[in-house]
């Protein structure tokens, strides 16, 4: 087992309300997966003008394997995939 923090982002796909009212995606993925930028921010001059850096990060689209796989399966014993028998170590 690693001792290591992992801090990942996972974004959504966006919902049927908001599809249906014309909602946006506001988020950029850079090619690492690794930063988060807010498209508006890239206008900015602050701090959020460089994104947001973490571990890795998990676009619309990702399914729930991927995440386990990269972030929890170290710190589960069994898999939550099959017949929801894992607990957390």
């Amino acid at each position: 087992m690693s001792n290591n923090i992992k801090v990942v982002c996972r974004f959504r796909p966006p919902n049927s309300l908001e599809l249906r009212e014309g909602g946006e995606i506001v988020v950029a993925f850079d090619e690492n997966l690794k930063t988060v930028q807010l498209r508006s921010a890239q206008l900015s001059t602050g701090p959020e003008k460089d994104g947001f850096t973490f571990d890795r990060v998990f676009p619309m689209g990702t399914n729930q394997y991927e995440v386990f796989d990269y972030g929890v399966k170290d710190i589960v014993k069994g898999n939550p995939f099959q017949a929801n028998l894992a607990r957390v170590t």
